[in-house]
C-alpha cells in the first residue's frame, strides 16, 4: 500500500517542481467531490474484502469512520489548495 501512494506521490511533486505546470486553484472542489465519493467505495471494500484497507478506517463504527474520511477528503482539498497556490507562486 506504501508504494501504491509514495511513487505516484513524488513524480506528481517532481513533475511540479521542475516544469511550469500551474495547478488550477477554482478546482478545488474537484479534489472534495473526489475525497467524498470515495467513502462509500472505501465502505464497499470494506463489505467485500472483510477488513479494513487502511489502518484506523475499520468501519465497525460506520459514523465514526465516514466522518474521518470525510475530514480526509477536506485535508486533501487544503492540500491541493496549497499547491496549486505554490505553483503560480514559484520562479519560472
Amino acid at each position: 500500500m506504501v508504494t501504491h501512494h509514495t511513487v505516484p506521490a513524488i513524480t506528481t511533486f517532481s513533475n511540479l517542481y521542475f516544469t511550469d505546470i500551474k495547478l488550477l486553484k477554482k478546482d478545488w472542489w474537484i479534489c472534495l467531490i473526489m475525497g467524498v465519493l470515495f467513502i462509500p467505495a472505501n465502505y464497499a471494500g470494506f463489505i467485500v474484502t472483510g477488513h479494513s484497507l487502511y489502518p484506523g478506517f475499520d468501519w465497525t463504527k460506520p459514523v465514526l469512520t465516514a466522518f474521518l474520511w470525510f475530514g480526509v477528503a477536506v485535508l486533501q482539498t487544503v492540500v491541493y489548495y496549497a499547491f496549486a497556490n505554490w505553483t503560480h507562486r514559484k520562479k519560472q
